[in-house]
């Protein structure tokens, strides 16, 4: 944890002097990864992290396991950085979708340093790409007509010459 300590010094003046200090063992945090990835696609996997030791940890890198029932669907590795004390950095890794159907996945995330590693599990979300613009313009082009031809349908229908009587 944070902790602090204050020092006063009296020799005829008074010095107070405040720091701040951390107690704890080599650790580093996986705060957040990327979760939502679009299907046919090789896109980047973030991995937020944190150290929560007093000293610089060298060749920090992640391994990522993704599954769905059990069945491993892609495996990576990111490249290995230096985390400076108490620093918060991220690991990029590249998560291959391509031939994924849509759904839920879960994402094994293990962190690797000096003689330890952290892990943590997500879940994540494979889904349809978005329409593209042209494609939108498209269908709202034919709403567009299906309307008007409704339209005109209903003004004929509604004025309509009725027979004359005789």
């Amino acid at each position: 944890g944070v902790y602090n300590a204050t020092i006063n010094f009296d020799y005829g003046k008074i010095i107070n002097q405040k720091t701040y200090f951390f107690v704890g063992s080599l650790f580093i945090d996986i705060i957040n990864c990327t979760s939502k990835f679009i299907k046919g696609r090789i896109s980047e996997f973030i991995i937020e992290i944190e150290s929560k030791w007093n000293n610089d940890v060298r060749n920090v890198y992640a391994e990522i396991n993704v599954t769905k029932n059990g069945n491993q669907v892609d495996f990576f590795k990111t490249p290995s950085i230096e985390l400076k004390r108490w620093e918060k950095s991220v690991l990029k890794g590249f998560f291959n979708s391509e031939n994924l159907e849509t759904g839920n996945y879960i994402a094994n995330v293990s962190l690797f340093y000096e003689d330890k590693v952290s892990e943590k599990i997500i879940n994540i979300r494979v889904s349809n790409p978005p329409m593209s613009r042209d494609t939108m313009m498209v269908i709202g082009a034919i709403a567009f007509m299906f309307f008007i031809l409704v339209g005109i349908i209903i003004y004929l229908f509604l004025n309509r010459r009725k027979p004359l009587k005789k």
